[in-house]
């Protein structure tokens, strides 16, 4: 996954929830852009609703999917 390829998905108008793959099988949801903080090599996704955060490398982002309405979560 490249930078400009997250931030595009990112600064999306309008925005559209998206999921980031990672290339262990794992899934970051992001319902807002707010919940995503992108840095030059890496990317910290928040969890809604709580203090936890993952710390992404763009290395291992396998894809990035846009959530379906019954997928996404309220922001």
């Amino acid at each position: 996954m490249t930078r400009e390829a997250l931030v595009q998905w990112l600064r999306r108008e309008p925005f559209l929830p998206f999921e980031i793959r990672m290339s262990n099988g794992d899934r970051y949801p992001v319902p807002h852009p707010e919940y995503a903080a992108l840095g030059k090599t890496n990317v910290i996704v928040f969890f809604p609703d709580s203090d936890r955060y993952a710390e992404l490398a763009l290395l291992h982002m396998a894809a990035v999917e846009q959530l379906e309405a019954s997928q996404q979560t309220s922001a």
